[in-house]
């Protein structure tokens, strides 16, 4: 694995170490799994441009960090026991729907 990239799952499991100027980015768009390698990186939000990082990796924009964020605070509201892949579910329920999922 690259060293930029890691793994959805974990990076959704300590989401609230980024800051909020970060941004998902991933290697694919949706189905995603715990396993969907991925990368957190810094974004300018008054740019369309990606990170060059983003660029040499292919990757594809998601979301914001403070909206992963809050993705994954509302699921763990609704129940603290949530495992990775759950989580994940969640982010591309968000991510298709614009709106939360209800566990």
């Amino acid at each position: 694995m690259d060293s930029q990239l890691a793994l959805l799952g974990d990076v959704l499991q300590r989401i609230e170490e980024f800051h909020w100027q970060d941004f998902l980015f991933a290697e694919t768009r949706p189905p995603w799994t715990a396993e969907t390698r991925c990368a957190v990186l810094e974004r300018d939000p008054y740019s369309d441009e990606l990170p060059d990082e983003a660029k040499r990796l292919s990757l594809v924009p998601v979301l914001d960090i403070q909206v992963v964020q809050s993705v994954v605070r509302n699921a763990m509201l609704q129940r603290p026991d949530l495992q990775a892949a759950d989580l994940v579910r969640a982010l591309e329920f968000y991510f298709k729907r614009d709106a939360f999922i209800e566990f």
